[in-house]
């Protein structure tokens, strides 16, 4: 009966550690991904940072899109 209740009690600890380790490596992982979706998100807006010499002109780009956009739509128009 004593060696039926430490086995349990040995397995309890057991889980627990073993479950602590899998919520750590989650955690882990969790920061591990949010810090490689932020990375990507501030290299995203480097392209645009003032600092950035090689920036993105948001104003042309951003004509260019609305070009391209009437272009596609005048083509659908042609289409239909």
């Amino acid at each position: 009966m004593r060696q039926k209740r430490l086995l349990n009690y040995w397995v309890k600890i057991i889980f627990k550690t073993v479950m602590k380790e899998v919520t750590l490596a989650e955690k882990e992982e969790q920061i591990i991904n949010d810090i490689i979706t932020l990375q990507g998100i501030g290299e995203e807006l480097w392209q645009y940072h003032p600092d950035n010499n090689q920036k993105i002109d948001v104003v042309k780009s951003y004509n260019n899109i609305k070009s391209k956009i009437s272009d596609l739509e005048s083509q659908l128009k042609e289409i239909f």
